[in-house]
């Protein structure tokens, strides 16, 4: 979990590359991972040969994502190798870097609290401002 108002916080909630650094910075487990460069997987056979590579480290089912997608993002969970191979040719297309993650089963769980300058907290009907603001912010 990354808390905080300030704008930093902001980004890294919503980049997949950074967490899990994070996270084993302070001790907590992460899913082994692999960042691939997307350029490798933008051919028919350099998805093919990477995804090969990938399932044979990670196993399947292999979480795929586009590192700064935030929440679902730009995030598949393929099941078998020709899903494997279609999802990093399609992600690919968008990123310069694929974030690919060994599959933990279990439940996933987001929640999302703004603060108002007063420390009170905001409801859920202003993420729209939040985005906005993190697309400033975060390129």
């Amino acid at each position: 979990m990354i808390v905080g108002r300030n704008d930093q916080n902001l980004c890294l909630r919503s980049d997949f590359q950074e967490k899990p650094r994070i996270f084993q910075g302070v001790g907590l487990p992460v899913a082994r991972a692999v960042e691939l460069a997307s350029v490798t997987c933008r051919t028919a056979e350099g998805a093919a040969r990477q995804a090969e590579a990938l399932v044979a480290e990670l196993g399947l089912p292999v979480v795929i994502k586009v590192p700064a997608g935030g929440s679902s993002v730009g995030v598949e969970i393929p099941r078998q190798m020709a899903d494997v191979v279609a999802a990093l040719a399609r992600l690919s297309a968008d990123a310069e870097v694929l974030l690919c993650e060994q599959f933990v089963q279990g439940v996933e769980l987001t929640a999302g609290v703004l603060e108002r300058a007063d420390g009170t907290a905001r409801s859920e009907e202003h993420t729209s401002e939040l985005q906005s603001h993190l697309n400033l912010v975060c390129r």
